[in-house]
């Protein structure tokens, strides 16, 4: 499935102060974005909700984003089974604010995977050119 948006189509607006991102890469590259947090439906993951806050002055508001705008960035294998009410269960889906990844072969699991690559690309995001240059001068060392 195809996530990038048509020619005419917004990825998200800002309901406050209403900037726009034409694209996901557009908006998981604004450094005035910071992920808060994820609301799942167990019944439909892909329903579940990504949280995201609009960190510019005057606005500072929350943005939700349905999960299946980011499925494709998972890589990995996508479990069937749930585990939420097991033994097994980390615990990390009944916690909003909860971001850590799922160790177990849960169906849930690959949506707390794309929420470390989102954080990932958004701490990306955030880093000075000079953090960028450090970073991959000693990505070159080892």
């Amino acid at each position: 499935m195809d996530h990038r948006p048509s020619s005419d189509a917004l990825f998200k607006v800002c309901p406050k102060c209403r900037a726009t991102w034409r694209t996901r890469d557009a908006f998981l590259s604004d450094r005035h974005v910071s992920l808060a947090g994820y609301q799942p439906n167990h019944v439909e993951l892909d329903a579940g909700l990504f949280l995201f806050n609009h960190d510019v002055e005057n606005c500072k508001t929350s943005l939700a984003i349905e999960a299946n705008k980011f499925t494709d960035m998972h890589t990995g294998p996508i479990y069937t089974k749930r585990q939420d009410k097991t033994d097994a269960c980390a615990g990390h889906c009944p916690c909003e604010s909860d971001l850590q990844p799922c160790p177990n072969e849960c169906a849930s699991a690959y949506v707390r995977d794309v929420l470390q690559e989102v954080k990932k690309r958004l701490r990306q995001a955030r880093m000075t050119r000079a953090e960028h240059v450090a970073t991959s001068l000693r990505a070159t060392e080892h």
